[in-house]
């Protein structure tokens, strides 16, 4: 096998984990759904970083890290209301307004897996970068 095989095949592979983690976390956002989004994006990301001679894809990567950016704007909030309940703090006020946050974020989040889904963008990497 040779490195250019080896690199699409993993791309493959992680883009179709990627895809699956948008669906999961455009059905539900909920924290554990939205770290696994990050951690595939970030995955990906590095794999078209790290084969960039085989996958000139600025283009991508610019647009995982809008998407990138909207999920740690969610996970940033989760993590806030997980230290609060794990401190045992009783600030209802600065809970209710995590909450909101996080559901404002939540919104822009789905918007961005909304597009992804309905503009096939998948499909559309996969053709752009030869998988």
């Amino acid at each position: 096998m040779t490195m250019r095989e080896h690199a699409r095949r993993q791309a493959e592979t992680l883009l179709r984990s990627l895809d699956e983690e948008v669906s999961c976390a455009t059905r539900s956002a909920r924290p554990e759904a939205v770290h696994n989004l990050r951690v595939s994006i970030r995955r990906f990301s590095e794999c078209l970083r790290a084969f960039q001679q085989f996958f000139p894809a600025r283009r991508i990567r610019k647009r995982l890290r809008r998407i990138m950016d909207a999920a740690a704007e969610v996970r940033d909030r989760d993590i806030a209301l997980e230290f609060l309940a794990k401190a045992h703090i009783n600030a209802p006020e600065a809970v209710g307004a995590i909450a909101r946050e996080r559901r404002g974020a939540e919104d822009k989040l789905k918007r961005h897996l909304i597009a992804w889904k309905s503009g096939s963008l998948a499909d559309e990497w996969r053709a752009e970068l030869g998988l």
